[in-house]
């Protein structure tokens, strides 16, 4: 059972209802969406722990020069 996609689909449908959203609802949405492919992330890995490089490459974080931290 994949538990994001579920939020994905709840998402998608207030979505479409035409519904205006406040930054601070779509700042809410992003962090959903990131925890969710943490999760993911997670759930597919063998170790106890995702490591710190894991986590930045999942969450796509860049270093100043614009590169993928690895």
């Amino acid at each position: 059972m994949r538990t994001v996609g579920s939020s994905e689909e709840a998402v998608r449908m207030a979505l479409s209802r035409g519904s205006q959203t406040s930054s601070q609802e779509n700042v809410a949405l992003a962090e959903i969406e990131l925890c969710g492919e943490l999760m993911i992330a997670a759930a597919s890995t063998a170790e106890d722990r995702l490591s710190w490089p894991h986590i930045d490459e999942v969450l796509e974080v860049r270093s100043p020069g614009g590169r993928l931290r690895a």
